[in-house]
């Protein structure tokens, strides 16, 4: 039996789940309502061994749930349940809450006060500007913000996106934006907002405010070379393109103590490279004619930062960001918090190995600045001097690198193996519970799989091709069993998926798979499926089999 505070329990997680979707959602009239509540509840009803066990019990549970005071848009359903021992009895069996104001009211306490103001706030707002789903995205998105804002705080900013949108400040700097009670301070810690809610009204990016210009932090490590004098300075990227030096090498790191560390070098410069500096290297006259050396963390985004950076500037090589670093300070590998998952087609073939190798050990992380000092200068001294770096090494580095991912260390646990036929959904949740659903309205086919028997279980993978959502779901099949799958329609009368598979014995989940002591495949042909349609596949080797495979290292699994 689910009691009322359990049930408010459960509508809390929603609410909390859903709050800015729900508070900023468009304004719908009775007549617009589809009529299906937004959260239903089931109330688990007792049966009648139950009742006979605690009658008193279940009295005062249907009592509670029929004193309950409700609304018009929360409704307690009850049934009628005959029982041979105790007769008729009516029992509550589901709660349904018709839209977020129910479930607020529900749940009452701070988090019904919080939906209320923030729903106040986008009311203020579509009140004024209109109601559009631009605007509600922009108010979902900063809905944090919005929240903590005060009452008069939130009144100030929407009159002043309202003096915006009517006035041309094109050219202004924010010290010049003639608002009385709006100094450039509450400006910066406000923009971020308005510039949102601003670009959803207008649909174009920028508020016309003239911005700062990032600057670019530099250090000249030869004296004779300095411009002016000047060794350490930073600069707008504008100003930077006119100077005429002639470096032999640029140094380009990721951290900045790193930069404010590095020794006297003749003919050196040295750049801090991270985040805007890097998309703008490419616009520096001096620096295109300057071979680049990037030190970057040995992480997935500091081979983005790589790619970026070789994608504006034509002679980039890397150092200390292989294999050889990464595997002799293991132990001071730390987890990337939110690794990227891009490819970038500008890595070296070595490059490209050592960020299969981050990904294959669990998504790690080697951050520059935690490589001993000592090993660090005179590494980069050999790149500097063209002996060792990951663009040009010898055949005995090649077939290092070759075999790196089963040399290095895995570190995710074992894993209990899921049940034959469990689905384990890749894709986001939203996405996940629309195919959940058109499986259940009938919009599917079916897969059934055949493994062999052995010692492997199978990890079978399903990626969306067409219309193209990425990996959708696998499901795990153990030695010698066979399972039918439902495979979702996604939107389409047809969707084309790829198969590929994993095989091992020891399961890390749905992430990791068998983790790199596994064998993965990839099948050569896509599947189509319609609603109704079937296939089967037989991952068994045989003479006459149709099925085409390529293989996949654990990296590209």
């Amino acid at each position: 039996m689910i009691t009322v505070r359990e049930a408010q329990d459960s509508a809390r997680g929603k609410l909390r789940r859903h709050l800015a979707t729900w508070a900023t959602q468009l304004p719908v009239d009775d007549a617009g309502r589809d009529g299906s509540p937004l959260v239903t509840i089931a109330l688990k009803p007792p049966t009648e061994k139950e009742m006979l066990t605690d009658e008193r019990g279940a009295e005062a549970w249907a009592r509670a749930w029929r004193a309950l005071p409700l609304d018009r848009h929360a409704v307690v359903e009850w049934e009628t349940r005959t029982w041979r021992s105790i007769g008729r009895q009516d029992v509550p069996v589901r709660l349904h809450l018709h839209d977020a104001d129910a479930v607020a009211a529900f749940v009452g306490g701070s988090l019904a006060t919080d939906y209320g103001r923030l729903k106040a706030s986008a009311a203020g707002v579509y009140g004024r500007f209109g109601p559009t789903d631009a605007l509600a995205s922009a108010l979902r998105r900063h809905a944090s913000t919005v929240l903590a804002y005060t009452d008069a705080e939130r009144t100030t900013v929407v009159d002043v996106l309202d003096w915006l949108l009517a006035t041309d400040i094109a050219g202004l700097r924010p010290r010049q934006l003639p608002i009385r009670g709006v100094d450039s301070k509450w400006f910066a810690s406000h923009r971020t907002v308005l510039s949102a809610l601003h670009a959803a009204i207008t649909g174009t990016p920028s508020l016309g405010v003239v911005d700062s210009d990032p600057l670019v932090r530099v250090r000249i490590l030869d004296s004779r070379i300095a411009p002016g004098g000047v060794e350490d300075f930073s600069a707008p990227a504008r100003q930077l393109a006119s100077l005429s030096f002639e470096p032999r090498i640029a140094l380009v790191v990721e951290n900045l103590e790193t930069l404010l560390a590095l020794p006297s070098w003749p003919g050196v410069v040295a750049i801090h490279g991270s985040g805007y500096a890097v998309d703008v290297l490419g616009g520096l006259p001096w620096l295109l004619r300057t071979s680049i050396v990037y030190w970057g963390d040995l992480d997935s985004h500091g081979f983005a930062i790589l790619h970026r950076l070789r994608t504006a500037h034509p002679d980039v090589t890397t150092a200390l960001m292989d294999i050889a670093t990464l595997d002799a300070h293991r132990d001071l590998w730390v987890p990337e918090p939110k690794p990227t998952r891009g490819t970038f087609s500008t890595l070296t073939e070595h490059e490209a190995a050592t960020l299969r190798a981050l990904r294959a050990a669990g998504d790690v992380r080697l951050e520059q600045e935690r490589i001993p000092w000592a090993y660090a200068l005179t590494e980069l001294e050999q790149s500097a001097l063209g002996r060792r770096t990951s663009g040009n090494r010898s055949d005995t580095d090649r077939t290092a690198v070759a075999d790196t991912p089963t040399r290095l260390a895995f570190t995710k646990p074992e894993k209990p193996l899921p049940k034959d036929g469990t689905v384990l959904w890749l894709t986001s949740k939203s996405n996940t519970e629309i195919l959940k659903g058109n499986i259940r309205n009938g919009a599917y086919g079916t897969l059934r799989i055949n493994v062999p028997s052995g010692t492997d279980a199978y990890f079978v993978k399903l990626r969306e091709i067409d219309p193209g959502s990425g990996d959708v779901f696998g499901t795990i099949v153990r030695p010698g069993r066979s399972v039918t799958v439902k495979v979702p329609l996604n939107g389409n009368s047809r969707t084309t998926y790829r198969l590929s598979y994993g095989m091992g014995s020891t399961w890390h989940g749905r992430e990791y798979a068998f983790g790199p002591s596994g064998s993965y495949s990839q099948a050569q042909d896509d599947f189509d499926f319609t609603e109704g349609s079937g296939w089967e596949v037989e991952l068994i080797p045989q003479q006459g089999g149709n099925l085409g495979t390529l293989g996949l290292d654990f990296g590209s699994f």
